[in-house]
């Protein structure tokens, strides 16, 4: 006999011995209410047999698998886009609601002290405003009221 029929002679029943054992699992309880599972049914006790899993199809798991992970990027992503959208809006909300504040103020001074009306110029200094220079401020804070204050 060659080494390599001595090895399946050997082997083979090995082989189909597990695969039988594999076959049945049992289920018992003990005297003292401890569960039990195992191939081989206890000696002395009943035991009932326990029917295996049911095979996985292993490549449709994985398919399953990476169609749910997708679905959470996904959906990981557009509530992220979501949350940026939302503080972008709260901020541009913030930002119209200061212009607003401030072009209520600047019109109110405008036209309540037509005599103090000044701006900026260039180089920093105050410069009073011309009555036509007043007016087109006015008109400006009126259209930033207008757009901003809602």
């Amino acid at each position: 006999m060659t080494k390599h029929s001595l090895l399946c002679a050997i082997l083979l029943p090995a082989l189909i011995a597990t695969g039988q054992a594999a076959a049945e699992m049992y289920k018992w309880v003990d005297e003292n209410g401890q569960v039990h599972y195992s191939q081989l049914p206890p000696p002395g006790a009943k035991a009932e047999t326990v029917k295996p899993p049911p095979k996985v199809d292993t490549e449709q798991a994985v398919d399953e698998l990476k169609a749910r992970e997708k679905g959470f990027d996904e959906r990981r992503k557009a509530e992220a886009k979501q949350a940026e959208t939302t503080v972008k809006k709260e901020e541009e909300a913030a930002a119209k609601q200061k212009n607003c504040e401030i072009a209520k103020r600047n019109l109110e001074g405008m036209e309540a002290a037509p005599q103090k009306s000044f701006k900026t110029d260039a180089n920093g200094n105050r410069v009073r405003l011309t009555e036509e220079e007043r007016q087109k401020e006015i008109a400006e804070m009126q259209k930033i009221i207008a757009r901003d204050c809602k």
